[in-house]
């Protein structure tokens, strides 16, 4: 990030990713910070995103933590990474989890 100035990053994201609302743009920006576009992943909307899991929280946010951060399970990326549990009903929690548990089987 140059000079470290967050205010003028801040602002590139949401010049660079306009399709984005401002609360995902502002959630990347603080959790990812120069890493936002590796986990936007050169998406041009939302549906580049994939599936959306409630709040913030979209597919490609967990698949980057997978990929990236070394995550393993449903609740290392909810509450441990992310605090997405905090914004999601226990029914997301739950679907992701199931999304989850199902990408890993798929993958392994």
């Amino acid at each position: 990030m140059p000079n470290a100035d967050y205010e003028t990053f801040a602002n590139s994201l949401r010049d660079t990713y306009p399709w984005m609302p401002r609360k995902l743009v502002h959630h990347y920006g603080r959790l990812y910070g120069t890493r936002t576009k590796a986990v936007v992943a050169g998406a041009s909307g939302l549906d580049g995103l994939g599936r959306h899991f409630g709040g913030q929280f979209y597919e490609a946010e967990a698949r980057y933590l997978v990929a990236s951060e070394w995550a393993e399970t449903p609740e290392d990326i909810l509450y441990r990474r992310t605090k997405h549990y905090l914004h999601l009903t226990e029914a997301e929690r739950a679907a992701f989890a199931d999304w989850f548990n199902a990408a890993r089987l798929a993958a392994a």
